[in-house]
């Protein structure tokens, strides 16, 4: 009789990154100075937590996930951080000049605090799951504040992989699955090439051959907005593994709410996919009243940092976008048409529904019809968790049919996830390229105005304090005055080359 391998369950992988959802939904009012609701909120989490290890102990749990390949998922994560420029040890995209100012100034003053501006006094008001553990690690200390990000990020985006991994059954499947996973993208170099002999793009980011429409490969969002990644696949991950019989629906439904202090965007994605989970399990009669339970008390944690969230939010403009035909039938053919003609090729058994794969598709050609806010963050953001998961099913056919792919068919598909291969390359390349990003000098409003990127509205991330419930209004704030920031933001210019 072989001994149990060594290593940790999925539900106890489950429960830590639920555990860190909680907190930094815990940690809002904390931030906004508000220890009742603080404590009412972390009474809630742990009753939550208990919940969801009762209602996970009902699913028959597989072979736990060696500590070996929690390690090398770790190590995964840790480099793909490193390379988007956390750390400060590799350039990091002009996005992170607004998010460097936001953690300086969480780190760097009281909490709570607010920004004296033209508009009165306005508090931070932005998806702070990202920052609120790092900025109390490191507070006082830039280096310290730096480090404990790219460690908290880290620790968040392994174990997602190390939950990832038990999707495929061999180590040859999940070595396979890792390298599609990384490598996914669309055909932004066919795009670029089109739109740049149009003089409408350039090849430094190849993403942005057809504004105001995006699709986002996977080292795009590690490099630009690791906190929207993490929430969608968070979200899209466990939708999978309750697919598979691995996962109770009531994870599925706790982690919409929980993530969305880390990207409300993003898990608006997840909506969909939870309400159809929900729909079949009503339908089959097996939806039981832990799943409810579980769903409800995640909803009572993240009550305080929805709130926070919805604080002024009317200012944003939102509804249908108009979009010319030939754009969207463009921007479809190269983003999405690729990932379905492989899969239509492989015409493999989808062990996590072909109903699934409708579903992600229909949200994939309908995305880029809406948007909220004057950008094109809508359809990046809100694209995560569909094209999430239809990474997972490209992947899964892929191994599933590794040794029956006809061999032109393979030429086809080794062709195209190549050619979107290039879109992740470009960016790494950058990564390699230009030197290590400076630290922030200003606080955010300074930065706002004199960031070197597109400058969009402030109000995505600022709210008038009056607007804030009166359970969640500030008492006696720190106030910051960004006329007193020194004129400069950065020492030296954002992009310089690393060498000479």
């Amino acid at each position: 009789m072989s001994e149990p391998r060594a290593g940790s369950s999925t539900r106890q992988l489950l429960l830590v990154l639920f555990a860190l959802f909680a907190l930094s939904n815990v940690l809002v009012p904390v931030f906004l100075g508000k220890a009742g609701p603080a404590a009412v909120s972390a009474i809630v989490a742990c009753g939550f937590l208990v919940l969801l290890w009762l209602g996970e102990g009902r699913i028959a749990q597989r072979d736990p996930v060696r500590w070996r390949t929690i390690g090398i998922c770790l190590a995964i994560a840790c480099a793909l951080l490193l390379l988007g420029g956390e750390g400060r040890l590799f350039y990091a995209n002009e996005d992170w000049q607004i998010r460097d100012a936001v953690l300086a100034d969480m780190a760097g003053h009281p909490w709570p605090f607010a920004y004296l501006t033209g508009g009165g006094e306005q508090v931070l008001r932005a998806p702070l799951g990202m920052y609120l553990l790092p900025a109390i690690i490191g507070r006082g200390s830039r280096t310290a504040t730096d480090l404990a990000l790219l460690a908290c990020n880290t620790l968040m985006l392994g174990l997602l992989l190390a939950l990832a991994s038990t999707l495929f059954e061999t180590a040859r499947a999940r070595f396979m699955a890792v390298i599609v996973f990384i490598a996914f993208s669309g055909l932004d170099i066919v795009g670029t090439v089109i739109a740049n002999s149009a003089g409408v793009a350039s090849y430094d980011h190849l993403e942005r051959w057809s504004p105001p429409l995006q699709y986002s490969s996977v080292i795009t969002l590690i490099f630009w907005v690791p906190q929207h990644a993490i929430a969608g696949w968070f979200c899209a991950l466990l939708y999978l593994l309750y697919r598979r019989g691995s996962m109770t629906l009531g994870s599925v439904a706790a982690s919409v709410p929980l993530a969305a202090i880390w990207s409300p965007l993003a898990v608006i994605g997840a909506v969909p996919l939870v309400a159809w989970a929900g729909l079949r399990a009503i339908h089959g009669r097996t939806l039981r009243w832990t799943d409810v339970a579980t769903g409800v008390a995640a909803l009572a944690v993240a009550v305080p940092a929805l709130a926070y969230l919805a604080a002024d939010a009317q200012q944003l403009p939102s509804g249908l976008r108009g979009v010319r035909p030939l754009t969207f039938a463009t921007f479809l053919l190269l983003e999405l048409f690729p990932s379905l003609w492989i899969l239509y090729r492989l015409r493999a058994p989808h062990r996590l529904g072909f109903d699934t794969l409708v579903l992600v598709t229909a949200m994939l050609v309908l995305i880029p019809l809406f948007h909220i806010g004057a950008g094109d963050d809508f359809a990046m953001r809100v694209s995560i968790v569909p094209l999430a998961v239809l990474v997972a099913l490209l992947a899964s056919s892929l191994t599933e049919a590794d040794a029956q792919i006809p061999r032109p068919t393979g030429i086809a598909i080794a062709i195209l996830l190549s050619l979107g291969a290039i879109t992740g390359t470009a960016e790494v390349w950058r990564a390699l390229r230009l030197a290590a990003a400076p630290p922030p000098l200003c606080s955010l409003p300074s930065a706002w105005v004199r960031q070197s990127g597109r400058i969009g509205d402030i109000s995505t991330y600022l709210a008038r304090t009056s607007a804030m419930p009166g359970w969640l209004h500030q008492d006696m704030p720190t106030l910051i005055d960004p006329g007193a920031d020194p004129r400069d933001c950065w020492s030296r210019p954002w992009k310089a080359t690393r060498y000479g």
